[in-house]
């Protein structure tokens, strides 16, 4: 069985209906006062389980959008388009870095990036801008930000005025189904939304379903 919470520890506060994690295990034993038998029992401990784990992210490391992966390999941006993805938050963090890795600088070029609020699988209003970010150099680009994120479903977004290469992400076809949806026309080659701009805009605007091969590689940190 799992521990109930310690008194101040980070799961301390963890309420169902009220009560604290530990008050929900302890009256639902088997025998206890409210008890329903072994799926309550089950219910309760797998909650004292979830407020003792803590979770968050770690610093340091990268976390790209939900159901992707870095490969090793690179993809040519195409210039002007805004390259969208889904990003999920687990729990309330505050990310300190968004950023991208080039292979292949652009000289006298820029990436953009940002982070959107998501809706109806799009972006919808944009919450960060980096600005303009030197492309001219390959290694990792990073924007610093004070983004404090709640838990749910957000957008990360790159831009570049120009054609560096960058390392490639991807996701299965499973996660490509869970997070877009399909229709009869394009399962399942919808990989991300895109659009075209020169600038990271304030609210997103005709979105297009496309990247099959791939999308480059956008990521949040905590420093």
């Amino acid at each position: 069985m799992y521990p109930a919470p310690s008194s101040g520890g980070s799961g301390s506060s963890y309420s169902v209906h009220g009560q604290t994690a530990a008050a929900v295990v302890a009256g639902n034993e088997i025998g206890g006062a409210n008890s329903a038998g072994e799926e309550r029992k089950f219910i309760a401990e797998e909650i004292a389980a979830l407020a003792n784990a803590g979770g968050g992210y770690i610093t340091g490391r990268y976390y790209v959008p939900y159901g992707f992966h870095i490969t090793s390999t690179t993809m040519t941006l195409t210039a002007n388009t805004i390259y969208y993805a889904i990003f999920y938050c687990t729990r309330k963090t505050t990310f300190t870095r968004i950023g991208s890795l080039i292979t292949t600088a652009a000289a006298e070029k820029s990436l953009y990036l940002g982070v959107y609020n998501w809706g109806l699988a799009k972006p919808t209003a944009k919450l960060v801008d980096s600005g303009a970010l030197s492309a001219a150099t390959t290694g990792n680009i990073e924007a610093v930000i004070n983004l404090t994120l709640e838990p749910g479903v957000y957008g990360l977004a790159l831009l570049s005025d120009g054609t560096p290469a960058l390392r490639r992400m991807e996701q299965t076809t499973a996660m490509l189904n869970q997070n877009h949806g399909l229709d009869s026309t394009t399962m399942p080659s919808v990989y991300m939304p895109a659009e075209g701009g020169t600038t990271l805009p304030a609210t997103s605007g005709t979105i297009g379903n496309g990247n099959a091969g791939g999308t480059p590689a956008i990521y949040l940190r905590v420093v």
